[in-house]
């Protein structure tokens, strides 16, 4: 059970670092248009 959870909180903070990504991507992104505009 232990090493069930520690999984699984190893899975939110991959989840969670992938969302921060896209995150910056998209800030990025959306930077740069504003720029270009």
């Amino acid at each position: 059970m232990i090493f069930d959870s520690q999984i699984e909180k190893v899975d939110d903070n991959h989840r969670i670092r992938f969302l921060n990504q896209i995150l910056l991507w998209l800030q990025i992104y959306i930077d740069s248009k504003c720029l270009v505009n």
